[in-house]
């Protein structure tokens, strides 16, 4: 979400894939409904990470889209752009700005007037801060310059995969299992099978492959480990509602309450020494308490 100041000192809020609405004087609210900014070609400008900014007398509208890599495979996301002359439309066709880009991008100027973005950049599944030039072409398109600027960051790589971009199988149970399910020694053969992640389709931020609607499920699944996973580990984790997660038996984490999004969880000690060079088993219990519900769990990496 941003707060714009137009020319005028006016304040607006817009959020979400381009939900725009003017903003009160005292800030206490809206003043008026939120109206979705609709470009001429599309239903939204992007499903998120929307921004706004005025040059001229030209709205610009800004968000993260995703597409399917070129031969298909694996996806990137993409910053759009869609501009007006009236800051609540009609909005002309929106157009690329940036490729291979988680978008969410930022644009600012300088102290020397010149116009760059800051963004999240992809690289396989890491992903790094930038600064990009931009500029406008006579059209009033914008377009990238080349210059890139990249802030030191740490590599963060999805070791043991989560199920976002590829279905990765599980063993799962909505039955409450017996006490030890959550050992490696567990017999799970009689358990379900199918792909995460698991929930109720409309659960934001939520990928479904494999429907769970009951209050509880249980969940294991074999991994390799080896020492070429170089990094510090922490558990990558989309959970609504409460979570535990053991590695090899071990308690490795658990939090209540539920995420709208993958985040990374620190991994106990115990659950960290419990890591170890060939196979393991991760296993997960989530509690669903109201709303939507899902879960999905990996293993990430952070380098230097």
């Amino acid at each position: 979400a941003q707060i714009f100041r137009d020319d005028d000192g006016q304040l607006y809020l817009i959020r979400n894939n381009g939900r725009l609405g003017k903003l009160k004087p005292d800030l206490s609210g809206l003043d008026g409904p939120m109206e979705l900014i609709v470009p001429e070609n599309y239903p939204f400008v992007g499903f998120e990470g929307v921004g706004m900014i005025k040059r001229g007398d030209t709205y610009y509208v800004m968000a993260a889209d995703i597409f399917l890599r070129p031969g298909g495979g694996t996806i990137m996301g993409s910053t759009m752009v869609a501009s007006s002359k009236n800051i609540f439309g009609p909005y002309g066709k929106r157009y690329v700005l940036l490729n291979n880009a988680w978008g969410h991008s930022r644009p600012f100027q300088d102290e020397n007037g010149k116009w760059w973005t800051a963004m999240w950049h992809w690289e396989g599944l890491s992903q790094r801060f930038w600064i990009t030039g931009i500029d406008f072409a006579a059209d009033g398109t914008i377009f990238p310059t080349g210059e890139v600027i990249q802030a030191p960051q740490k590599t963060i790589k999805e070791a043991v995969p989560t199920s976002r971009l590829e279905g990765v199988n599980w063993k799962y149970t909505t039955d409450q299992p017996a006490a030890n399910w959550f050992t490696p020694a567990f017999d799970d053969s009689t358990w379900d099978e199918g792909p995460g992640g698991f929930g109720v389709n409309g659960t934001p931020g939520a990928v479904v492959r494999t429907v769970w609607n009951t209050a509880d499920i249980w969940l294991r699944r074999e991994f390799d480990w080896t020492a070429a996973m170089s990094g510090t580990p922490s558990l990558l984790v989309h959970h609504d509602d409460d979570v535990e997660i053991y590695i090899n038996g071990v308690l490795a984490a658990k939090a209540v309450g539920y995420v709208s999004e993958y985040k990374r969880m620190t991994i106990t000690p115990a659950g960290k020494a419990a890591l170890k060079p060939g196979k393991n088993v991760l296993s997960v219990h989530c509690h669903q308490i109201k709303g939507g519900q899902f879960v999905d769990v990996g293993i990430s990496t952070e380098s230097p």
